[in-house]
C-alpha cells in the first residue's frame, strides 16, 4: 500500500478493509473492523504490481462506439453555415453511463487538434433553484476562457458579445456572475460573487415587466449566437434533465426552436425510468418533435456479457478467458450496469472474495464467496461503503446530501460544527474529504474548495443514512434553518448562482409544513417571498409563482387584519404575486389579488405598479377599453387629470403645447430643469399607458390627449426621458397636418431628449419608430434609417419591450419594400419575424407581416396572383382594435401593389376605395408614398379605357398630393411623381408625346439611381406599353426588356414569367425563356450589377442590417448597352407634334 506521505491518486479505489468502532476528531483516519486507513507494512512506490488496490481503466469507454459516432456525425454537421442545430437526448437507467458517454466524447474532440469547439456543461440537481445547470454551464465556460492559454478566444467572445448585445450584456451580470469577468477580461473576484462594480439598475437589468421573461430568452439567444462561428462551434452539455425545472424547460424551449441558431448542438441526459409522458421535459421534446425540430435519441443499453468482461479484464489486468468465472458472477448481479459493476467489483474486494496474490503476483477470487461476497442491488453496494466510512465522514456525507450535489466546504464546516455542536478544524474537515476522494464518494478539482458528489447514487445513498421519520424531519428542520439562516446574514445579488442555499431552505421547510415540527410563520413568509422575489429577478415565473402562492397562504394565516399590523409585507406579497399571475397569464387570480392591493394600499404612489401591470394585462387579452379606463381611474387618483375626456380638453392642450413650442427654442427647452417630483412622474408613467391603450383601442382622441398633457406636465415641471415619447407622437401630429417643419423640429427633439438623458430603454423603440416613419425616412438615406430602425429593435428586443421590437421589426420589412430591397431576402427576413414573433407568444404583429408575405408570395410564386383568393380579403372591423385596424391596411396597400403590377385595375380600384377611410393613418413614408403612386397609376390606366374625365380628375388629385410633399418632405418620392405625371399625360387625349416620353425617361432614371428596382421595373413596363400604343416597337421592345432586367434583379419571379407570356414578342418568349441556361432565366440569375441591395440581412431576431456604401449609380454600372433605351430612335422632334388621337 502507498504511504501516508505519497497518497494514492485519485479514482484508485478499493484498500484492504481493516476496522475499528468510530473516529474522534483529531484521531487517526482509520475504517470500521481494523487498522488505520494505510497499511503501513510496504512501502515501496517501485512495485506497483504489490499494492493492493483497484485500479479502474482511464479515459477508457466499453460498448459506446456506435453513440459516439452518432454524436461525432452530429458535431460536424453543425460546424457547416445555416445548419439547424442538432439537438440529442441520451437517455439510460441510472448508472447506465450518460455522462461518461458525452465526456468521454468531448475529451475525444480536445484531443484533435484541428477541432476548435466551445463546451458548456451543466448538471441539474434534485433541489434545483431556476436555472441551475445553465448558470454551472456558463459560468464554467467563463472560467475556462478567462484562463491565460484562451487569450486569443477570449478576445473574439469579447468583440462577439460587444457588436451582438453592447451593454446589455451586463443585463445577464446578476444571473451568470462569472460573465461580467469577461465583459471586463479579467477574473475579478467581485463579478464571481455577483457583484456589479458599475451598477445601474435600470441599464443593466432585467426588466421587470411582462417582457422580462422575453428579455431572458433573447438575451441568452443573441449570447449564444454570439460566442459561436463556423469556425468554433458552441456544444451544450446538460445533464440530469429529469430534475429540470420549469424555468429552465422554457429557455431551453426558446433556445432549440430558434432555426437562427446555428453552429450550436445541444446533448441533454435524462433516466428514462424517472420520465414518463407527463414530465416536463417529455412534453417539450413531443412539443419540438410537432414543430418539425428532429430531436435525436440515443437510448443507452446495458453493456453485454462480453463488454463486461472486457472491462473486467483491463480492470484485473487478465485475459478476458482467464476472466470468466468472475465476470459471469459479476454480470449476473449487475446485469450490464457499469456503475454497478464497478462498486461490486469494489464490494468483492472489501469482503475479501477478491484478493491480491502476493505469491502469484495477480489478482485472484474464491468462487464461493463470489455469491454472497456483494450486494444484491446498487443501493445497497453504495450505503454499504458510505457506512464503512468514519462517523464523521459520514454525517459530512449526510448534511451534504440534503443541500445539493456540489457544496463549498466553509459551508460544510458551518453545517458540521452546527449539527454535531463540537469544535472542528477545517484542516482537519479537509483530510477527512480527502479520503472520500480517494474512495471515490466525493470529487475535487485540485485548489478548489468544492467538493462533489461522484455520482447520484452515491448522494442518494448518502440521503437515506438517516430512514424518513420524525428523525428525518428534525433534520430537515435544521438543514432548512441554518440554510436561510447563512442567507439571511450574507446576501447575494438576486437570482445569481449562490442563491440556491435559500432555494433548499425552502424546500426542507415547506415539506415540514404538514408534520409536528413547529416553523414561525413569519419565517415561512419571509423564505418563501425571498425565493420568489430571486425567482422573479432571473425572469422564472413558474417557480416564482409557487413560492409567492405559499407565502401569501402563510400570511392568511394570521387572524387579524394583515393589512393593518404587516402592511409593507402584505403589499409586497400581493402585488408581487399578482404581477406574477398576471405574467403567466393567470388573469383571473391575478386580479383578484390586484383588486385586493387597489383596495388596502395607503396611498396612490403604492398602487401605480399594480395599475400598470392589470392594464399590461388587459391589453395582452385585447380588452383595450377596459385598460384605458383603468388608467383613466388612476390618473383622477394621482392628479388632477379630469375624470372623462373630452375634444375639448385636447384642444386646450394642444393649444398651450404649441403656443409653448412658439415662444421657446429647441434650447430652452432642452435647457429645462430635470422632473425630480415622483408624483408627476408616476401621472406621466400613467398618461403614458393610458395614451398607448387608446391607441392600440382605436381611440386616437384620448392618445392625443394624453400626449399633450405630457408635454404640458414636462414643460412646466421639468424633462425626463418619458418625455421623448410624446415629442415624437407630436411629430406624427405635425407631418398628418402636413407641417412637416414643425414635424423634424419634434423629431429633432426627441433625438435630444434620448441621447441627452438616462433611463431611455422604455421609450426608445417608439420614439425611434415615430421619427423614423414620419420624419427621417422622407429625408434620411434609407441606410441610415435602416441602422436607426434596427438599433430601435435591438434595444426593444434586449430590453424585453417585445411588443414594438417585433413592430419595429415588421415595419422595417415594410421599409426594405418600399425601398427596394430584393424579395428573396426580405422574404427570409419576414419569414423569421414571424417564426420569432410566434416563438415569444408576440402574436399582435404576425398578422401584419403576413399581409408583407402575401405581396412577396404574389410576385415571387407561380405564374400570378390568386386573384379569388385576393379579392376575398373583407371583414368587419372592430374599432377598439387598433391591431385589427393596421392589418386590414397593411392588407389593403398589399393587395393594391400587386393589382397595379399585374394590371388588374379593377381590383386596384376597390382597393382605394376600401382604403379611403383610413387616409388619416397613411401619413408615414412606408404607406402614404405608396398609396398615393398606386392610387394614381390605378385612375390613369382607368381613364384610358372607360370615364376619361372623372378618372383623370382623380390622378391628377393623388398627383397634387405627392407633389406637395415633393416639396416639402424630400426628394426621395420624386421619380414617383415623375412616373405619375407621365401616367396621366398618357391618359389625357390632349397629351404631348415627347412630354409623356421625357417624363418616363426621366422618372425611370431617377428610380434607378436612387435604387428603388420594383419603380424601375413598373415605370419602364408602363413606358413599354406606351410606346406600343404609338406604335413605337423599338422603344417598346427596349423598356419592357429592362422592365423585364428590373423584375428579375428584384426578384419579382413570377411576374417576370408573367410578362414574358404577355408581351412574347416583345421580350424572350415562353420557349426562348425555357431554352435558356437556367443562370440567364429570370429568377434564377441576379444582374452583374452590385449595389447595396445585395447585401444580406441578417435572419436573426438581432436584425443588424449591415449596410454597404451605395455605388455612384445603378445606371453607370448596368451592364445594359445604354441605360437609355430611347436614345437613337424617333427625335422628339419627329414627335412633338403628335397627339394620342393621331397615333391612336
Amino acid at each position: 500500500a502507498p504511504s501516508p506521505t505519497h497518497p494514492p491518486p485519485p479514482f484508485h479505489f478499493g484498500w484492504k478493509a481493516v476496522a475499528m468502532s468510530g473516529t474522534k476528531v483529531g484521531e487517526p483516519l482509520v475504517w470500521k473492523d481494523g487498522d488505520s486507513f494505510y497499511d503501513h507494512g510496504y512501502d515501496d512506490e517501485n512495485a506497483p504490481d504489490l499494492n493492493n488496490r483497484i485500479e479502474f481503466p482511464q479515459n477508457e469507454l466499453y460498448g459506446r462506439d456506435e453513440e459516439l459516432q452518432v454524436l461525432s456525425e452530429h458535431f460536424q454537421s453543425c460546424s457547416g453555415p445555416d445548419v439547424d442545430a442538432p439537438v440529442v437526448i441520451v437517455s439510460g437507467y441510472s448508472g447506465s453511463g450518460k455522462s461518461a458517454l458525452v465526456d468521454h466524447f468531448m475529451q475525444r474532440l480536445e484531443s484533435e487538434q484541428d477541432v476548435n469547439f466551445l463546451y458548456l456543461k451543466g448538471k441539474y440537481e434534485s433541489f434545483p433553484s431556476p436555472f441551475s445547470a445553465i448558470i454551472q454551464a456558463f459560468t464554467g465556460f467563463c472560467n475556462h476562457i478567462l484562463q491565460p492559454s484562451k487569450s486569443v478566444t477570449l478576445q473574439r467572445i469579447q468583440l462577439a458579445i460587444e457588436e451582438s448585445l453592447g451593454d446589455q450584456a451586463r443585463v445577464l451580470v446578476p444571473v451568470v456572475p462569472a460573465l461580467g469577468s469577461i465583459l471586463d477580461g479579467s477574473n475579478d473576484t467581485d463579478f464571481q460573487k455577483g457583484i456589479d462594480p458599475n451598477p445601474d439598475e435600470s441599464t443593466h437589468s432585467i426588466a421587470k415587466s411582462d417582457g422580462a421573461w422575453n428579455q431572458l430568452r433573447f438575451l441568452f439567444q443573441t449570447l449564444l449566437r454570439a460566442i459561436g462561428n463556423e469556425a468554433c462551434p458552441v456544444l451544450m452539455f446538460l445533464d440530469n434533465l429529469q430534475w429540470c425545472d420549469s424555468a429552465s424547460i422554457g429557455l431551453l424551449q426558446a433556445l432549440l426552436n430558434d432555426k437562427s441558431l446555428n453552429n450550436f448542438m445541444f446533448v441533454g441526459a435524462l433516466c428514462e425510468n424517472e420520465v414518463d409522458r407527463d414530465h416536463l421535459i417529455s412534453k417539450l421534446l413531443e412539443k419540438m418533435g410537432k414543430n418539425g425540430k428532429v430531436v435525436h435519441r440515443i437510448s443507452l443499453r446495458p453493456l453485454t456479457l462480453d463488454e463486461v468482461g472486457e472491462f473486467i479484464s483491463d480492470t484485473l489486468s487478465l485475459s478476458v478467458e482467464e476472466c470468466v468465472p468472475f465476470t459471469e458472477a459479476v454480470f449476473n448481479k449487475t446485469r450490464g450496469n457499469i456503475f454497478h459493476t464497478r462498486h461490486a467489483i469494489e464490494e468483492l474486494h472489501r469482503s475479501n472474495a477478491l484478493y491480491y496474490s502476493v505469491i502469484a503476483f495477480r489478482w485472484e477470487w474464491n468462487l464461493k464467496d463470489l455469491a454472497t461476497g456483494f450486494s444484491d442491488t446498487l443501493e445497497e453496494s453504495v450505503l454499504s461503503k458510505i457506512k464503512r466510512a468514519p462517523q464523521l465522514l459520514q454525517t459530512a456525507l449526510l448534511l451534504a446530501a440534503y443541500t445539493r450535489s456540489t457544496i463549498n466546504i466553509a459551508m460544510l464546516h458551518t453545517l458540521i460544527v452546527a449539527y454535531t455542536e463540537e469544535p472542528l478544524n477545517l484542516k482537519e474537515l479537509e483530510k477527512l474529504l480527502e479520503t472520500a476522494v480517494i474512495e471515490g464518494l466525493l470529487l475535487n478539482s485540485v485548489g478548489s474548495s468544492d467538493y462533489r458528489f461522484a455520482h447520484d447514487r452515491i448522494q442518494q445513498a448518502a440521503y437515506k443514512l438517516i430512514p424518513s421519520g420524525p428523525e428525518q424531519n428534525k433534520l430537515r428542520l435544521f438543514i432548512g434553518k441554518k440554510m436561510f439562516e447563512l442567507a439571511s446574514s450574507s446576501p447575494s445579488s438576486n437570482g445569481t448562482s449562490d442563491d440556491w442555499n435559500i432555494f433548499v431552505a425552502a424546500d426542507h421547510l415547506n415539506s415540514l409544513i404538514n408534520t409536528e415540527e413547529e416553523i414561525d410563520t413569519m419565517t415561512l413568509i419571509k423564505l418563501n417571498f425571498t425565493c420568489g422575489e430571486k425567482a422573479v429577478a432571473v425572469a422564472a415565473y413558474a417557480p416564482a409563482c409557487v413560492y409567492l402562492r405559499l407565502a401569501l397562504k402563510f400570511l392568511r394565516r394570521f387572524k387579524d387584519n394583515v393589512w393593518t399590523k404587516h402592511y409593507d409585507i402584505a403589499l409586497r406579497v400581493y402585488q408581487t404575486t399578482s404581477d406574477v399571475d398576471l405574467c403567466l397569464g393567470h388573469f383571473d387570480d391575478g386580479n383578484e389579488l390586484a383588486q385586493e392591493v387597489l383596495a388596502n394600499a395607503r396611498n396612490a404612489e403604492d398602487k401605480v405598479t399594480t395599475w400598470m401591470s392589470l392594464s399590461g394585462a388587459l391589453g395582452r387579452l385585447r380588452r383595450h377599453a377596459e385598460a384605458k379606463d383603468l388608467c383613466k381611474r388612476a390618473l383622477t387618483e394621482i392628479s388632477d387629470t379630469p375624470k372623462r375626456f373630452h375634444n375639448l380638453h385636447f384642444v386646450k392642450y394642444d393649444f398651450q403645447v404649441k403656443q409653448y413650442l412658439k415662444r421657446h427654442s429647441d434650447v430652452d427647452i432642452l435647457c429645462l430643469p430635470k422632473l425630480e417630483d415622483e408624483k408627476r412622474m408616476a401621472e406621466l408613467v400613467m398618461l403614458n399607458e393610458c395614451g398607448l391603450r387608446g391607441l392600440a383601442g382605436g381611440d386616437m382622441m384620448e392618445y392625443l390627449f394624453c400626449t399633450a398633457r405630457q408635454l404640458i406636465i414636462s414643460f412646466e415641471f421639468g424633462l425626463c426621458s418619458l418625455v421623448a415619447q410624446p415629442l415624437s407622437t407630436y411629430a406624427m401630429v405635425f407631418n398628418m397636418a402636413g407641417d412637416y417643419k414643425s414635424a423634424t423640429r419634434m423629431a429633432r427633439l426627441a433625438r435630444s431628449i434620448l441621447k441627452e438623458t438616462t433611463k431611455t430603454k422604455e421609450v426608445t423603440p417608439y420614439t425611434i419608430l415615430m421619427t423614423c416613419l414620419h420624419v427621417e425616412g422622407w429625408t434620411q438615406p434609407r441606410e441610415q434609417v435602416l441602422l436607426s430602425l434596427n438599433e430601435a429593435q435591438r434595444i426593444g428586443m434586449q430590453n424585453g419591450n417585445f411588443e414594438y421590437g417585433f413592430l419595429l421589426w415588421s415595419c422595417t420589412v415594410g421599409f426594405l419594400l418600399t425601398v427596394g430591397y430584393h424579395l428573396e431576402t426580405i422574404a427570409t427576413t419576414a419569414v423569421e419575424l414571424l417564426e420569432q414573433s410566434h416563438l415569444y407568444s408576440v402574436d399582435a404583429i404576425y398578422s401584419m407581416t403576413e399581409q408583407h408575405i402575401v405581396l412577396i408570395q404574389c410576385l415571387r410564386e407561380g405564374d400570378g396572383p390568386n386573384w379569388q383568393k385576393l379579392e376575398s380579403f373583407r371583414f368587419e372591423i372592430d374599432p377598439t382594435d387598433g391591431d385589427q385596424t393596421w392589418r386590414f391596411v397593411s392588407g389593403i396597400v398589399a393587395r393594391l401593389d400587386i393589382a397595379v403590377i399585374f394590371g388588374n385595375l379593377d381590383l386596384a380600384s376597390a382597393m382605394v376605395n376600401d382604403l379611403e377611410p383610413f387616409l388619416p393613418l397613411c401619413a408615414m413614408y412606408t404607406v402614404k408614398p405608396m398609396q398615393l403612386f398606386l392610387s394614381c397609376l390605378t385612375f390613369a390606366g382607368l381613364a384610358r379605357s372607360v370615364n376619361r374625365r372623372r378618372n383623370l380628375a382623380q390622378a391628377r388629385k393623388y398627383s397634387k398630393e405627392i407633389k406637395k410633399l415633393v416639396g416639402t418632405q424630400g426628394t426621395h418620392i420624386i421619380h414617383k411623381y415623375m412616373l405619375m405625371d407621365a401616367a396621366i399625360l398618357w391618359a389625357d387625349p390632349r397629351g404631348n408625346v415627347t412630354k409623356v416620353a421625357k417624363a418616363f425617361e426621366e422618372g425611370i432614371a431617377h428610380a434607378e439611381d436612387i435604387s428603388y428596382l420594383q419603380d424601375v421595373a413598373l415605370g419602364s413596363e408602363l413606358a413599354g406599353e406606351f410606346f406600343i400604343s404609338i406604335g413605337d416597337n423599338d422603344r417598346a421592345r427596349d423598356y419592357l426588356q429592362k422592365a423585364l432586367d428590373f423584375y428579375d434583379e428584384w426578384g419579382a419571379v413570377a411576374k417576370a414569367r408573367a410578362l414574358m407570356r404577355d408581351r412574347a414578342e416583345y421580350v424572350a418568349a415562353e420557349a426562348d425563356f425555357n431554352s435558356m441556361p437556367s443562370s440567364m432565366q429570370p429568377g434564377r440569375r441576379r444582374s452583374s450589377r452590385k449595389s447595396f441591395i445585395d447585401a444580406p440581412l441578417p435572419l436573426t431576431s438581432t436584425p443588424v442590417l449591415e449596410v454597404p456604401v451605395v455605388p455612384e449609380s445603378i445606371r453607370e454600372t448596368s451592364p445594359m448597352p445604354d441605360s437609355n433605351p430611347c436614345k437613337e430612335r424617333k427625335s422628339t422632334q419627329e414627335l412633338s407634334e403628335l397627339t394620342w388621337d393621331q397615333t391612336a
